[in-house]
């Protein structure tokens, strides 16, 4: 029930902004159906020392979360997940993070 009230509060947020004058969707409607993603629209990435540290320590903490969904979700299958299994899954996360940066779209994680 929690999940769903927040879509619940979306969508009433959304209809009062409407109404009041403060969305439109007039973008939505002269979109074309399909697009090319154009790699890097916001520019090529910059590096600081800094971020790199910062975004190294937030890695390693999705890691460890996401090497509990893999133990939990064998633990619930009734599967032993094995250390090669974790390893691939935190390397395919790893690409699908570098290809969502490339392409301009949120990180993705076993854990979220």
């Amino acid at each position: 029930m929690r999940s769903i009230s927040v879509l619940i509060g979306l969508a009433v947020g959304t209809i009062a902004a409407y109404f009041m004058g403060m969305v439109s969707f007039a973008p939505v409607s002269e979109a074309s159906w399909f697009n090319v993603v154009q790699p890097f629209y916001f520019g090529t990435p910059q590096f600081s020392l800094t971020a790199v540290f910062t975004m190294m320590i937030v890695n390693i903490v999705s890691m460890v979360e996401s090497t509990g969904v893999y133990l939990a979700v064998g633990r619930a299958t009734d599967q032993k997940v094995e250390q090669k299994q974790i390893i691939n899954g935190l390397r395919s996360e790893g690409a699908a993070i570098m290809l969502g940066g490339l392409f301009n779209a949120f990180p993705y994680t076993a854990f979220s």
